[in-house]
């Protein structure tokens, strides 16, 4: 697997086209976030590619330049940017995403993430990470579960 970050600007066509493509296929609010920062040289890609094949990506926009989002004083005075995660279902919990979220703590020590579900939520929970009031319960909860896998092993 390759990790591969870059400013949006820089992308090219085809990775461009296959950000916006896994993401499709998703539904997800990346979607539109990618398409409204295309021009946007502060937001960046980090990409996992494995045989010429994008297997997963991050994106990162700058607190406020992403209208989808709205971002509060907190979260802006943590972290640099909100932080959104797409990886293809059949390569879940193959450490993908953990390989981009080492990037993207390289860009931000502390990025803003939007959980989902209770998944999405298991995996940011073993992160430094900045989230919406509305959604630190979901963390919560991921790290109790976490801490009763622990002691019951």
């Amino acid at each position: 697997m390759k990790i591969t970050s870059k400013a949006l600007t820089d992308l090219t066509k085809d990775e461009y086209r296959a950000c916006s493509y896994l993401n499709m296929r998703g539904n997800g609010m990346m979607l539109y976030s990618l398409m409204e920062n295309k021009d946007n040289a502060n937001a960046h890609a980090v990409m996992a590619w494995e045989n010429n094949k994008l297997i997963g990506w991050a994106l990162l926009v700058p607190h406020g330049d992403d209208s989808n989002w709205y971002s509060t004083k907190h979260q802006k005075s943590k972290s640099k940017y909100v932080t959104q995660f797409y990886v293809r279902k059949p390569r879940r919990k193959q450490g993908v995403g953990a390989a981009l979220m080492r990037r993207v703590i390289e860009l931000d020590a502390t990025p803003t993430v939007i959980p989902h579900d209770p998944q999405s939520a298991d995996f940011f929970a073993s992160y430094p990470i900045v989230t919406e009031k509305c959604r630190r319960d979901l963390i919560q909860e991921a790290k109790q579960r976490k801490k009763r896998k622990l002691t019951a092993a």
